[in-house]
């Protein structure tokens, strides 16, 4: 015997729901301590790593690139803390 339309749909919503998500694991950032220490160490780790230059023969450009991506690493940082933060409470269900 075939379900009504409105106990499909609410059959599916309590599936929906009482399906369990898995707890994200969030992996940190390397050097996203947001102290004056952590941004320096931070631009000298893009330096050397990201970058490969050495302290020593450094240009404008390359500390202007460094610090970029320190900064960037700060912003995704909190991007991806949100859309944890989204996922895990179910903000946005699609019906």
């Amino acid at each position: 015997m075939p379900t009504a339309p409105k106990q499909k749909k609410a059959a599916t919503q309590r599936a929906k729901t009482e399906k369990k998500k898995a707890p994200s694991k969030r992996l940190q950032a390397p050097n996203c301590d947001n102290s004056v220490e952590g941004l320096q160490e931070s631009i000298l780790t893009h330096l050397t790593q990201t970058l490969a230059r050495d302290t020593r023969t450094v240009t404008m450009l390359d500390w202007s690139l460094a610090l970029t991506y320190a900064i960037r690493d700060r912003i995704l940082e909190k991007y991806i803390e949100t859309q944890t933060r989204h996922y895990d409470q179910n903000t946005k269900e699609y019906q």
